[in-house]
Parts: C-alpha cells; structure tokens; sequence
C-alpha cells in the first residue's frame, strides 16, 4: 500500500504527527476515520503498457472519482469491478502506453456514504530498449536498407536530406526538421508503415522544393520546431535564428510574426552578442523558459520567459562570463581557447535538455555531457556533473583511461562528439553519441560523473563504433534496422523512440519493450 490519503476532515493531534515526521513515515498513508483505505498494484514502478489496479477496502462511488493530472489524465477513465471497490487504469486508446518518467497519481473519490480518499502517489515508468535493438518504422526511405539524401531523387513528402535536429511532437503532429532540403516536415501522428508522405511542411511552398531562403517565411538549415502558448519557434543553423510565428506556420499566412538572433527577416549574419546567433543547434521550452544552444558562439542562453517579440535579449549566459565573450574553452575569458575545459566552458554545444529544475548539455568539440543538478541563476555557472570524461579538464574522445589520448575503441562511459539533442523523460537519459554511432541511454539520471551507459543502440556492445556495421566485424556494411550512420537527435513520443539517422538520410522509429 502507498501514499494513501482518506480525508474526513480529522486532525491528527500535532504530537502524533511529530512523531511521524519523526519517524520518516509518510502522512499520507495513514488511515483516519471511516474513509476508504486503497491499495495500488504495482507499487514503485509500472511497465509502460501495463494496467493500474487500485484497490479500495469498501465500495466507491464511481461518478465521485475525479483526478488531478498525471496518470488519471494519461488513461482512459478507469473501469469499475462489479463491486465498485476495483478501479483499473489503461493508458488511454490513442497511444495504448504511458508516459515514460516518474509520473504522479492523483485522484480523489468517495464512498458510497460520503467519505473521501485521495490517493497520491508516484510510479516509475521505463523507457525500456534492448542492445542493438531493431527498428520498427523507418521515415525518409522506403525500407531499412536505403540511405541515399532524397531516395536518390528530388524532394518529396516521403523523403529526408541529411535531417540534422530533435523531433517535436505537438497539435498531434510529428514535426521532423529536414535540414538539406531546408523544410520541417509534419506527419499526422507516429507513421506506423516505412516510408510514409508527410502532410504539412514549413519553410516551402510545397514538398518539391529544397531550396534555402532568408525571408519571413523561407528558411536555412532548420534545427528544430516547437509550440508554446499559442506561438511556435522554429530555430535556424544557417540563418543564425529563431523565428517566432503567431500562428500556426503549417497553415496560411506562413509569414513569421517576430525574430530572435537577427534585427530584421532578410539578416541572417553571425554575432557574439546579446542579441546575436551563431549556428544554433538546438532548443528547448520548459517551466516557461526557452533555452538556445548556441553552437559556435559555444554558450547556452536562457530567457527565462519565453520571447515574442523581435529583439528580446536572454537573461542568463552559460560557457562564458558576459554576453560579448564567445571563445570556445575558455575559462579565463581572455578569447583565446584554453587546453583543457572546465566545469563552466562549453565548446560547440549542440544539445541541451531542462525540466526547469535539472540542465543538461552536449558539450559536443569536448565529447562530454554537462549535467548541473539544479538549474542555474548566474552566468557562467560551473556544472555538476560531468559524462564522458572522469573530470572537467579533460576532452578527448573516447578516452576511458584519461591519458589524454583517444583510445581505439570506445567504452559504456565515453562520447564521440555527442552532436545535436540530448533528452530525458526526467527519469532516464538518452545521448546520441554521434561519431560512435549508437545512441547510449543511462537507464537511471547520472547522479555520478564518468557514469557508464546501461544500454545501447547502434551497435550489440559497448566497444563497437563503426557506421552501419549490422555484422560487427568493424567495416561498414549498407544501412540497417538496428545500425546508424551519424546519429544527431529525436526525441521521446509515449512508447517510441524517434532517432534521426543524419547521413542514412532518415529517422528510425523504435517501440519500448
């Protein structure tokens, strides 16, 4: 039984619950007055497909039950046994799986006299992925074997160039940046078939084209497409931008109503400043904070309110001192790039995840991952943690003895230049280690640095690193369910694990066990 709550409006007597605090027991679990107990099965942790059962000791009023987020909304309503004291959760018939994570469940009900219980706790829900694991669905060609940028053709809506970027998922959208063709594709749902035409793009006039433009509605080497509060942000590599639309860009007029990192829609010029980009990789809003990876100026910045208008300058820097100091690895801020990194310098980030209380990083130029345990309030704020290095002066690839030199192959705690996105749901971490050629998930959060990954995809072990080497005999082979060629983002969807495969010239789709 966990974290129960029956409330009749009772008090226990202050002493009592002295002694309970006292005592580490939780509050919530204890039984008051003539409510309801109730069990939950499983306790701790649930698969991500598995059934809920609750238990009461009497029956409940079925139409009392009301929940407050978390698992309640993620179902489908819950069933009641006959008796009325067994209520099971499903997740819901759109996606028929949880969110991964930890995810709370609360919810309150009656009995059939009145008396209420609240039932407040939280599960553990795994992502859960075997080694080398297989691929269910690919996008961009029309089976597991093909590679070639645009099947070996033109544009079309079942086709990728050299996708280079995070996936996003919103308006029951799959938004899938198309780097090459200088588009964002937008598929209605999770494509469950290889191959499948999208039914939106953003940047073009129709799927054909592939030609880059700086207007307020063409756009270079797109990044990544998101949603907030009825705007969206669509963040540039090549225009060294983000554009903000006040409407939904898949959707006429197209036109972007505001921009981040230029002073006009037709600039599309690098700068060290406040207000300037260079080569952002990537973005992420979360907790009402929009955080840019600023990948050449090697920074992150942070608005920590998400911006609409053109110009709105960040309020927090990370990897430098100031707003004007861009130089990579340089902790002296003299503009010239130190030896070794440190606990506060980046350089090249490409990558950057937030839950608006942990930050993580992909350090990319000193394959490393930075991990600061609660986010940070001042600039230039040194990290906690630190993957792919034992400490945070070194930053060689794949140098598990921290010699100084890379070694031949790589081990389950080192990175290759860890390109593009990093992602967690808040309970595991998943990094494309790009020039390895796996993607390494950390089945619990790294709370340790030079942690070694629990699992990988891309390769059968932890020593391999060869591009789409299906046989393991270190020579490359032609595309694969289960292999990578320059692996550089995706993202998390319910039961699916989407992963661009730059080079492959596609994105695999991979289902939870």
């Amino acid at each position: 039984m966990r974290l129960i709550t029956p409330r009749t409006g009772w008090m226990l007597p202050a002493l009592f619950t002295l002694l309970l605090s006292a005592c580490d027991i939780d509050l919530s679990s204890v039984s008051t007055g003539n409510a309801a107990t109730a069990s939950v099965s499983p306790s701790g942790t649930l698969g991500i497909r598995d059934n809920l059962v609750i238990t009461f000791s009497k029956p409940m009023d079925p139409g009392s039950l009301s929940f407050d987020g978390g698992l309640g909304v993620l179902s489908d309503g819950g069933t009641w046994s006959s008796n009325n004291k067994v209520l099971t959760l499903a997740p819901d018939d759109a996606w028929g799986a949880w969110e991964s994570g930890n995810q709370p469940l609360k919810l309150t009900v009656e009995d059939t006299v009145g008396n209420v219980t609240t039932v407040d706790t939280t599960l553990g829900i795994d992502f859960t992925v075997s080694d080398f694991q297989n691929a269910a669905v690919v996008i961009g060609q029309t089976d597991f074997t093909g590679s070639s940028s645009n099947q070996g053709g033109v544009p079309g809506a079942d086709t990728l160039n050299f996708p280079y970027s995070d996936a996003s998922f919103f308006d029951d959208i799959l938004w899938l940046p198309d780097f090459d063709n200088n588009r964002v594709l937008g598929f209605d749902g999770i494509p469950t078939v290889n191959g499948a035409s999208a039914s939106y793009v953003v940047g073009q006039g129709d799927f054909m084209t592939g030609s880059g433009g700086t207007t307020d509605s063409s756009i270079e080497g797109p990044q990544r497409l998101l949603a907030y509060n009825g705007h969206y942000y669509l963040l540039e590599y090549a225009n060294n931008r983000i554009l903000i639309f006040d409407s939904a860009p898949y959707a006429a007029p197209r036109a972007a109503s505001a921009v981040l990192g230029q002073a006009d829609f037709t600039s599309s010029s690098s700068d060290c400043s406040a207000q300037g980009l260079y080569a952002p990789e990537d973005m992420t809003i979360a907790d009402g904070k929009l955080l840019v990876a600023d990948g050449a100026n090697n920074r992150i910045l942070v608005w920590n309110s998400v911006p609409t208008a053109t110009g709105t300058e960040p309020d927090l820097v990370l990897g430098q001192a100031d707003f004007t100091h861009c130089t990579a690895s340089d902790d002296n801020q003299d503009n010239v790039a130190d030896a070794a990194s440190s606990a506060r310098t980046l350089s090249g980030v490409s990558g950057v995840w937030t839950d608006g209380s942990r930050l993580v990083a992909a350090d990319t130029e000193n394959s490393r991952v930075l991990i600061w345990n609660r986010f940070p309030t001042e600039n230039f704020q040194p990290a906690d943690i630190v993957l792919g290095q034992a400490d945070f002066a070194h930053n060689i690839e794949n140098d598990d003895n921290q010699d100084g030199v890379a070694d031949a192959t790589p081990t389950a705690r080192t990175l290759n230049h860890p390109y593009d996105g990093v992602w967690s749901n808040g309970r595991q971490l998943f990094v494309p280690d790009t020039n390895n050629h796996r993607l390494l998930v950390w089945n619990r959060f790294p709370t340790e640095s030079f942690q070694p990954a629990d699992r990988v995809l891309g390769q059968s072990d932890f020593v391999h690193a060869t591009a789409d080497d299906d046989n393991q005999d270190n020579a490359s082979d032609m595309a694969s369910a289960r292999t990578f060629y320059f692996p550089v983002g995706g993202a998390l969807l319910r039961d699916k694990l989407l992963i661009t495969d730059g080079h492959n010239n596609r994105a695999l789709v991979f289902e939870a066990n």
